[in-house]
């Protein structure tokens, strides 16, 4: 169980009067949902996978939630994810494969196109300025963490905080 009191302290930073609307880019099942489910109410404004399978997926795990065929993207880069409704909470969690530094085929040219379609995923943050926005990847070592805090922080107005997780301290 993710100990919540411990990692979400934002919380002071999103609306009470309403549910917080989420929107997630590189959505895998949205994972983050089951802990922020527990800490206030959700509306799933946005979300979007290449897989087919994974979209069909949060389909039916978020439908609760709000999400419909029609808040969901195949391609977080694209100007229909980007034009997506506004959220007040922003989650991306970035390609596992591309960004992992046990990932021994990773060359330049890969990294700087998972670089690339982060930044691209990320102009959601630029057009609507969300109130809270959240990143996570595995562990990356120190050149892909370099280049991920170089298009993170190049977003203005947001403070760039770096929170290393370990399953083994963090969740019970």
């Amino acid at each position: 169980i993710l100990k919540l009191e411990a990692l979400f302290h934002f919380s002071s930073y999103l609306p009470t009067h309403r549910p917080v609307r989420y929107a997630s880019a590189f959505s895998g099942i949205d994972l983050p949902l089951l802990a922020l489910r527990k800490l206030f109410p959700l509306e799933h404004v946005a979300a979007s996978d290449s897989s087919p399978h994974l979209r069909s997926a949060l389909l039916s795990c978020h439908a609760d939630l709000g999400l419909v065929p029609s808040r969901l993207h195949s391609d977080s880069s694209s100007s229909a994810a980007i034009q997506s409704a506004p959220a007040d909470l922003f989650f991306a969690g970035s390609p596992c494969e591309a960004f992992s530094k046990r990932n021994r085929h990773r060359t330049p040219l890969s990294t700087a196109r998972a670089l690339l379609l982060l930044s691209w995923a990320l102009d959601y943050v630029r057009l609507h300025r969300p109130s809270v926005v959240l990143l996570e990847n595995v562990e990356t070592g120190e050149a892909m963490f370099s280049g991920i805090s170089a298009v993170v922080s190049a977003i203005p107005g947001y403070i760039w905080h770096d929170v290393h997780l370990d399953p083994a301290v963090h969740c019970g």
